[in-house]
């Protein structure tokens, strides 16, 4: 059963406005070339900030789909993450994790005996 995905379809909106828009665009402003007599400046610059402002709308919406989609990302691994693994026995022994570390009274005869040695200082 596919799963409908709200971010990739307004995406792939986004891209189709986009693609629209540009082309209704460029028809617009070769429209108005093709009515002048002389080459008009302010059908192209018009053009050329409307392409402009396209982009920029474009790259806006996009960006915030990305965003929207790496957000849901990160919170299903979080909700992932949350759930505890099986814990696999090791094959060779205990781990790491399993090894006790030593009580302080197995180390403090050790600890008694090196504070017993003479102390040699140098003298000048």
């Amino acid at each position: 059963m596919m799963r409908i995905d709200f971010l990739a379809w307004f995406g792939r909106l986004v891209a189709f406005v986009f693609l629209i828009g540009a082309l209704s665009l460029v028809a617009a402003v070769a429209v108005l070339i093709r009515q002048a007599e002389g080459v008009p400046p302010m059908p192209i610059a018009l053009g050329m900030v409307g392409m402009a402002a396209l982009v920029l709308l474009a790259a806006a919406a996009s960006a915030l789909v990305s965003i929207a989609h790496s957000a849901r990302r990160g919170a299903s691994a979080l909700e992932r993450m949350q759930t505890p693994p099986r814990a696999a026995k090791p094959v060779f022994g205990p781990g790491i994790a399993d090894a006790q570390p030593e009580p302080e009274e197995a180390r403090a005869p050790v600890a008694a005996s090196r504070s017993n040695r003479p102390t040699i200082v140098a003298q000048r």
